[in-house]
């Protein structure tokens, strides 16, 4: 999976860095610093890389997202309009609290709603 490297981001804007650093540093540890300069250059730069993540969420499908037991649990809807944790704990042999930690991960993700509550919760594709 790619990732977002701040010391990239910061390198590419080595100019602004530096100009940045060099005012906050101006009058060392004295009530005069001007912080503000780089506070401000070091919180644009997380927004860029905020902005580059976002890019890659946005650009990955969702299979890429999701574990193959994850996966696995998604197909079992070419059978069934609904499946529960009963289901899903059976057709891949996992606990039933395991089953329930993957379809709250594809709940996360909109990729399947809840219906009902308790113990006759059920599960439905989007």
């Amino acid at each position: 999976m790619p990732y977002a490297s701040l010391e990239k981001i910061i390198e590419d804007h080595k100019t602004e860095y530096y100009l940045a650093l060099r005012t906050a540093q101006q009058y060392g540890k004295s009530p005069k610093a001007a912080l503000a300069r780089w506070l401000h250059f070091f919180i644009d730069v997380m927004v860029r890389q905020i902005e580059m993540l976002q890019g890659f969420l946005k650009s990955a499908s969702t299979d890429s997202l999701l574990s193959p037991n994850q996966l696995e649990a998604l197909t079992l809807f070419d059978e069934n309009d609904e499946i529960s944790t009963k289901l899903v704990a059976s057709a891949l042999g996992i606990p039933a609290v395991s089953a329930k930690q993957i379809l709250n991960r594809l709940l996360e993700l909109k990729l399947v709603k809840r219906l009902g509550a308790g113990r006759t919760t059920r599960y439905q594709r989007v």
